[in-house]
């Protein structure tokens, strides 16, 4: 599935929480709040993909962009340089 593998893009508020803007590979996208805790979890903000036209924004003032995979529907995995992270839901 297609829409499952794709690209996310970085941004830290207060130093702390984590906004992840996940990337489908059409283009799509969803929202994530990060927590970067004992067994790092993520907060939905978006539960579908929704397409946002022909424009791709980040809503922090910090990107990057990495890869990432699902594994499951309440777990996917975050790439980066030769690091990993894994996220549950929460």
């Amino acid at each position: 599935d297609q829409s499952l593998v794709g690209t996310w893009e970085s941004g830290v508020v207060n130093g702390y929480y984590i906004h992840q803007k996940i990337f489908g590979a059409d283009g799509s996208f969803a929202s994530r709040w990060l927590y970067a805790t004992g067994r790092s979890t993520y907060s939905e903000v978006s539960g579908t993909w929704t397409a946002d036209g022909y424009t791709l924004t980040t809503v922090t003032d910090h990107t990057d962009t990495y890869s990432y995979t699902f594994t499951d529907s309440d777990t996917f995995t975050l790439q980066w340089d030769s690091e990993s992270r894994i996220y549950y839901r929460t």
